[in-house]
């Protein structure tokens, strides 16, 4: 205000003075009036500018430069419309437009067009600007290398007819329908959230696709999110790409196009499609040169539609002498359904297509549903003989999946899974309150540094290290890794250090993998650490070498465990074999096949090879249920189907099930139960005029195998360390089978086995260091043998209990091989010594002579107070304790009492309890020295009156005196006077 009042007083100070001049003018000259039109002029010239820099609701004008753009808004902008701008012919090719919050997209004009006008930028800077609105949708048609940005957009169909064009950080309102249409070369769509759909013209090239976040809510008549046709150099690339309309067949759709990047995307369906054959979340139609990298693609959780088959991605050859080709790597995708693939590849039928060439490694195959083994990892359709098919394919996984690879070819194009795919689980970060990373590994997965650098799948990190299992932590992937020792079994590497927090946790096994040959340390909490299981032994460790397992209690395996194994299994009846599985997509005919629920296709996912000793332990009702054998057919193979009891009671029950047909024949309760085993019924077969095939085990064998258990079970492992450990009612303490060798269990306690605390049929040695065992209690049945050492100390004190310090002694074995010397503290207390071997036990004996160390001679040297002693022991306890007593000189007597005569005295002094005898010394003569083991001496011959002197000491057994004790004296008595 006070500018605007001195803006005031200056112009009316300017007026008055022209006042002046006109007056003047009339006196003095008529040129004055040219004078007072030049300086109106310059008023105008001082006071526009002051007016539109004053706070008024004015707006300056721009110049169209990204510094000094036109403003567009509702009021006091350079314009109220875009429509207004673009008309404006003070808005040239290349100019920057702003679009304020107050702009009223409701007083636009639709379609809206840049009036042939290039190089246009419009930027609503993020002022919430919305530009569109309710309604019918909305029409912007975009020029060459023009520019709409950071806007909020509305029901609008946006259209870059301009080569350049790009459309970049806009956010385009699900609620409304917003789709953009490429119809020019060189088109940029980045950063962008919301938008609905995009498609393109055809013959296109240079199209960019980048950073957006696109979410399909409305069908608007189009099948596919992006879809793109007769294009070339496209890149497709960092989108999040949903849809949520049933409609949606495709995520991407491409047809009949050239260099082609899909890369880190990803691509989900929300809600299922409502057709059976949604063709694939990316579909390449005669596409050559694409590139799928680094992408989440996740396919419908649920069917849309009953048999309902779709695709991560798909790859069809339809064209007449073309070839296609792709690499496909670094992909994670997620199947749900038995009709799901990964990856599919094929040709059209009837045609002349030329060749596929597919190379695809380090993806991943996701079974992400609760049913094992369904879905496809690769599917494969040739239908024309003239081309050729390559798959290159390697370290991909396939978790849970039914088929690697369905090849339903039959022309020699027979693809074969890469020698280093995995199956095992991938271990996505799914255990944590976040699921924003659920696609993302954890950082011990085996999928991650596959082969030392590359990881499978979408994710990349590098590998961890030292991991941490707690039973009852929130997991968080960083303190707290997972709450269960299955993840130990199935994850662990070499060089891995895994510690399980206090809590009680279920057994785990391991074995060797080519991630994981030994070098794994485990260490629990120490007591507060337990591993329990009553069938299974709680650690069981086979053929790894340089284990570790310390601090925890390992306790209660009491009962031996079952297996199952079952020999092949195929029958003949009326002339067919029913094992003609090869038809099937199996590797060979001789498959049975398990019916868990039904026997739709879907659900038929446990199969049985033909070779025998198969293991079956987790085939359902195994040990509980009786099976029985339906020979019928699937797909028009005869197959031998395997039924659970528990699935179906009889015949009519199995006939009764979802696509159970009736079989050729049936042979009930053919494998009966009881007490978990089994028994073949021959007669029920004979007289079914059922044959077992030539070439398969007759009669078949399903066969309960039982197996020892202990604490800690090692076979053909190397170079074990066990430390700390308590191994506790279980049925053996620590048993060392095969080969297991140089295994060190140490500082240990093996304590209430059911049958043994140590058992060794191992061929090679082993040793227990200074382990708390019961030998009786121990069994040795191979060549290797088991040394045992303990440590021990010596405790030194006088006869008098008391310690003694500063006292060297030594140790020795029988045979000298072991020494041990050490000296005393003032706690009269050795240091234990180090391991020292006690005893040997081989198969022929366990005696604690057994190796010739026992007894061990405990020697002390002799001082100037104490004498040398030794004494000889069994070492065969933990930390044992020897006692020895030293023996010094004896304590040195005291006269108590005189008993005078005129010509004796009898000296007594008190008892020495470890003297063997005393010496007294006097003046009396013939009397200097005497010894005696009496306490009293009588001294006689004496004259009268007369004063002698004593001393005397005292004598062990050993020859130690003591010192004299100070001189004492004493008188004869004095004769009576005479009369």
């Amino acid at each position: 205000m006070r500018y605007l009042l001195t803006m005031i007083s200056d112009t009316h100070t300017l007026f008055m003075q022209i006042h002046s001049i006109s007056f003047l003018s009339k006196k003095y000259t008529p040129n004055v009036w040219m004078t007072v039109t030049i300086l109106g002029i310059a008023l105008v010239a001082i006071l526009l500018p002051q007016l539109y820099d004053a706070h008024l609701d004015i707006a300056k004008a721009g110049t169209g430069t990204s510094g000094d753009p036109w403003t567009v808004c509702a009021s006091g902008c350079d314009f109220t419309t875009l429509t207004s701008a673009f008309a404006s012919s003070s808005v040239q090719n290349g100019d920057y437009l702003t679009i304020n919050a107050t702009y009223a997209t409701s007083t636009e004009t639709f379609p809206l067009t840049f009036n042939s006008k290039t190089s246009i930028t419009l930027d609503c800077q993020s002022s919430g600007a919305i530009v569109g609105g309710t309604g019918t949708q909305k029409s912007i048609v975009m020029t060459a290398s023009s520019t709409i940005q950071n806007c909020n957009v509305e029901n609008v169909g946006i259209s870059l007819n301009g080569a350049g064009s790009v459309i970049e950080g806009n956010t385009f309102s699900t609620s409304t329908t917003s789709t953009i249409s490429l119809n020019s070369n060189n088109t940029t769509i980045s950063n962008n959230t919301g938008i609905q759909h995009i498609n393109a013209s055809s013959g296109l090239t240079g199209i960019t696709i980048s950073g957006n976040t696109l979410e399909t809510y409305a069908p608007n008549g189009d099948t596919s999110i992006i879809n793109l046709a007769v294009a070339e150099n496209i890149s497709i690339t960092s989108n999040t790409i949903r849809s949520y309309e049933s409609s949606i067949k495709n995520l991407l759709y491409f047809d009949t196009v050239t260099s082609t990047l899909i890369q880190n995307n990803t691509l989900s369906y929300e809600i299922s499609p409502s057709v059976q054959y949604p063709n694939g979340a990316v579909y390449l139609n005669d596409a050559a040169s694409s590139t799928i990298s680094n992408n989440d693609i996740i396919l419908e959780s649920s069917l849309g539609i009953a048999n309902q088959a779709n695709d991560g991605i798909r790859v069809i050859n339809t064209a007449t002498g073309k070839n296609v080709d792709a690499t496909i790597e670094h992909n994670t995708i997620w199947l749900y359904q038995g009709s799901h693939t990964g990856i599919n590849f094929y040709d059209d039928a009837g045609g002349s297509s030329g060749n596929i060439t597919i190379t695809a490694n380090y993806n991943i195959f996701y079974n992400a549903s609760s049913t094992a083994s369904l879905g496809n990892g690769f599917q494969t359709s040739k239908n024309n003989a003239g081309a050729t098919f390559t798959l290159t394919n390697d370290y991909n996984g396939y978790y849970s999946i039914g088929t690697q690879i369905q090849d339903n070819t039959s022309d020699g194009f027979s693809p074969t899974v890469g020698s280093n795919a995995l199956t095992s689980n991938p271990y996505f970060k799914l255990s944590d309150a976040s699921s924003s990373n659920d696609t993302e590994l954890a950082p011990f997965s085996l999928y991650l540094d596959v082969n030392g650098t590359a990881d499978i799948g979408n994710y990349s990190t590098a590998r961890g290290s030292s991991f941490t299992i707690d039973d009852d932590c929130t997991v968080d992937y960083s303190s707290c890794h997972g709450t269960s020792t299955s993840i130990i079994a199935n994850t662990a590497a070499t060089n891995d250090t895994w510690t399980l927090a206090a809590g009680t946790y279920s057994n785990f096994a391991m074995t060797t993998t080519s991630r994981r040959t030994g070098s794994v340390t485990i260490e629990g909490a120490g007591a507060s650490t337990i591993i329990s299981n009553a069938s299974a032994s709680p650690i069981k460790l086979t053929g790894l070498d340089s284990m570790t397992i310390q601090d925890m209690i390992v306790q209660d395996a009491i009962s031996s465990a079952s297996s199952y194994t079952w020999t092949g299994l195929s029958f003949d009846y009326g002339g067919t074999s029913y094992n003609q599985t090869l038809a099937l997509e199996f590797p060979s005919d001789g498959y049975a096949i398990l019916v868990e629920t039904d026997c739709n296709v879907d659900n038929l996912a446990t199969f049985m090879p033909p070779s025998d000793g198969n293991d079956v332990s987790a085939y359902l009702g195994m040990g509980t249920d009786d099976y029985h054998i339906a020979l019928t057919t699937v797909f028009g193979s005869p197959v031998t189907m395997i039924v659970p009891s528990s699935v179906a009671a009889n015949q009519a029950a199995f006939e009764a099930l979802g696509s159970c047909s009736t079989p050729a024949a049936w042979v009930n309760a053919a494998f009966a139960q009881s007490g978990g085993a089994y028994t073949y019924d021959s007669a029920a077969f004979a007289s079914a005029s059922i044959t077992v095939t030539s070439g398969y085990t007759d009669p078949p064998v399903l066969a309960q195998v039982s197996s020892r258990i202990a604490g800690i079970q090692l076979i053909d492992t190397t170079n074990t360390t066990i430390t700390n450990v308590t191994s506790t009612n279980n049925l053996y303490g620590i048993s060392l089978e095969g080969t297991a060798a140089t295994t060190v269990i140490s500082d240990s306690t093996i304590t209430n086995s059911t049958q043994y605390d140590i058992y060794s049929d191992s061929t090679s040695d082993n040793t227990l260091k200074n382990v708390d065992f019961t030998r009786a209690s121990s069994t040795i049945s191979g060549t290797g043998n088991v040394d045992v050492q303990f440590k021990t100390r010596a405790l030194i004190q006088n006869t008098s209990s008391t310690p003694l310090g500063g006292v060297g002694l030594t140790f020795t074995s029988d045979d000298t091989s072991q020494t041990y010397s050490a000296t005393t503290t003032d706690t009269g207390y050795t240091a234990y010594s180090g391991y020292l071997s006690a005893f040997t036990m081989t198969s022929s004996s366990i005696a604690t002579t057994n190796g010739g160390y026992n007894p061990y001679a405990v020697s002390v040297s002799a001082s100037s107070t104490y004498a040398a002693t030794s004494t000889s022991f069994t070492l065969d306890s933990k930390n044992e304790t020897i006692t020895l007593t030293m023996i010094g000189a004896p304590d040195t007597p005291t006269f108590s009492s005189f008993t005078n005569t005129t010509s004796s005295i009898q000296a007594t002094w008190g008892t020495i309890s470890d003297a063997a005898y005393y010496t007294v010394s006097s003046t009396v003569p013939g009397y200097t020295s005497v010894t005696t083991t009496n306490t009293n001496y009588d001294f006689t011959g004496l004259d009268p009156a007369t004063t002698y002197y004593f001393q005397i000491k005292s004598t062990n057994s050993i020859d130690l005196s003591s010192s004299f004790s100070s001189v004492t004296s004493t008188i004869t008595d004095t004769p009576a006077a005479l009369d």
